[in-house]
């Protein structure tokens, strides 16, 4: 794979992803990418006092802020309902910090116990 790179910054992110949301890129097949992306509340929890101010209204209209996707991204010639292969070549987090919010009956631990804790990473 001798082509140079698409590279996706974080400054245009979308909170869904759905036919209403643009592609942000088209690639061909094979093509290599690399994204930049947010945390699940787009960098904005930093302390464990901010976990209620960045919480997603979901009671608002329209898509809660959270989760934002960089992207989409499009296949040139792939059609609705293909199945496609993706292969991740390497994730690098950020030096400065990494938050998880867990809660029982929620997500990923929703039969589980959880706690929510917000830990500098850089220690």
């Amino acid at each position: 794979m001798s082509e140079t790179p698409i590279h996706l910054d974080r400054d245009i992110v979308a909170y869904h992803c759905g036919k209403d949301v643009a592609p942000r890129v088209t690639v061909t097949s094979g093509s290599l990418v690399t994204v930049a992306t947010h945390d699940a509340r787009s960098g904005k929890l930093k302390r464990p006092e901010d976990v209620i101010p960045t919480a997603p209204d979901f009671g608002a209209p329209g898509h809660p802020k959270t989760n934002p996707v960089t992207g989409p991204i499009a296949v040139e010639g792939a059609e609705p309902g293909d199945a496609l292969a993706v292969t991740i070549l390497d994730i690098t987090l950020d030096a400065k910090r990494l938050v998880i919010i867990a809660r029982p009956e929620w997500g990923v631990v929703r039969d589980q116990r959880a706690t929510s804790s917000c830990q500098n990473a850089a220690r």
